[in-house]
């Protein structure tokens, strides 16, 4: 019996730090210093996972994953 996942928000904001002065990203980054995030969304993908800023993920939480 495979493990319950864990929902996206709840992963993501387990891995902020949150300061009087600001949030700090408390997990992977790239080479350039910048959070980075895995991120699935199994409506559109099912299965498949990709590296995304994690500013971006805090965009797409609170604001809703927009396309141009």
């Amino acid at each position: 019996m495979a493990e319950p996942r864990i929902p996206l928000a709840d992963r993501f904001w387990s891995k902020v730090i949150k300061t009087d002065s600001c949030w700090l990203w408390a997990a992977g980054i790239n080479n350039n210093g910048y959070g980075r995030f895995q991120y699935y969304n199994r409506r559109q993908r099912p299965g498949l996972g990709r590296d995304l800023y994690a500013h971006r993920v805090a965009w797409i939480l609170t604001h809703g994953e927009t396309r141009r």
